[in-house]
């Protein structure tokens, strides 16, 4: 999880228990989903497309700059 901190820095990170285990949201300005990917096959590209996105409780431990939404 330290790599997916990293590739998170700078980005507003919420958590959700209605995002699955094991994938993160991708959110739009609006708030609304734009994608849901597996954490294991996200791509930089992807992203780069925000800087808002949504984990699952237990795959935001580790990540110091959460926010519960």
């Amino acid at each position: 999880m330290a790599e997916l901190a990293e590739r998170l820095a700078g980005k507003r990170v919420f958590v959700s228990s209605g995002v699955d285990p094991g994938t993160i949201a991708i959110m739009s300005e609006c708030g609304r989903v734009m994608a849901v990917e597996p954490i294991a096959t996200l791509t930089d590209r992807l992203l780069d497309l925000t800087d808002t996105v949504c984990l699952n409780y237990d795959d935001a431990q580790g990540i110091p700059f959460r926010r519960e939404a």
